[in-house]
Order: structure tokens, then sequence, then C-alpha cells
């Protein structure tokens, strides 16, 4: 072989060589960027779904709490008002809005039942344990265990 043809395909191999070790370390950087951002996005969510968990406390399932039109109208007010404050509606899936949406419409409503009120607040714990990876997408139908 001539030296040419040598420098050649050692130069081919070099390259093609600092291509892989370029695109092998990209990769590794944005995965640990994207498991970075899970991270952060996890402990958002976690500090801002406490915040609601507290607004959804409506009694048990045998004994729900009888809420008046004005105490629902202040529930549903918080609850905005968490949607709204340092962006915690940003972090609901879209799952987890139409629930969410769905209980203000049930606290909104004057003839809701409590016991209603207890199940859509249930389903959306339900939604927001799914996104946090307590509970999986096909336990979404399983009563908790009293």
């Amino acid at each position: 072989m001539s030296d040419a043809l040598t420098n050649l395909v050692t130069a081919a191999g070099t390259l093609g060589g600092a291509g892989i070790g370029a695109y092998v370390t990209l990769r590794v950087h944005r995965r640990e960027r994207s498991e970075r951002v899970q991270e952060r996005l996890f402990e958002a969510r976690r500090a801002a779904y406490g915040r609601l968990m507290r607004l959804t406390d409506v009694g048990r399932e045998d004994q729900p709490s009888e809420m008046g039109d004005e105490a629902r109208g202040e529930r549903a007010n918080a609850m905005t008002a968490w949607y709204y404050q340092d962006g915690s509606g940003l972090l609901l899936s879209s799952g987890a809005l139409r629930q969410f949406l769905r209980v203000r419409a049930a606290l909104s409503a004057p003839a809701s039942e409590p016991a209603a009120i207890r199940d859509a607040m249930s389903l959306l714990r339900t939604e927001l344990k799914i996104e946090l990876g307590v509970r999986e997408e096909a336990e979404r139908d399983v009563p908790t265990p009293r």
C-alpha cells in the first residue's frame, strides 16, 4: 500500500473515530440533561401537588363532607388560586387537567352531591399519583384498600 493510501485510511479512521466519539458524548449529555429535567419536573410536581392535595380533602368515602354553596365556592376559588399560583397548573398532564376541571365543575354545580364531589376529588388524587409514579395507569380504577 502506498504512503498516500495509508495516510488516507488513517485519516478516515481518525475522523470516523472522532465522529463516533462526538456522537456518543452528545447522546450521553442529552440523556443526562433529560434526566435532570425529569428530576426537576418531579420535584416541582411533588411540591405543587402536595399543596393541591390539601384542597382535595372532603371526607371519607363512607362519610363525605357536607359542603354548603359558600364552602364549595371557597374551595373552587382556592383551587383556581393554586392553578395560577407559581404556575402550578402548568405541571398538570392533560388527564390530570381534565379531572381538575371536573372537580371545579362539581364544586360549582349547585346540585352536586357530597359523594359526587368526593369521587371527583379522589379521581384527581389518583391522576396526580399516576403522574408522580406512585400508581400505574392500569390502577386508575382500582380502589385503594381501607
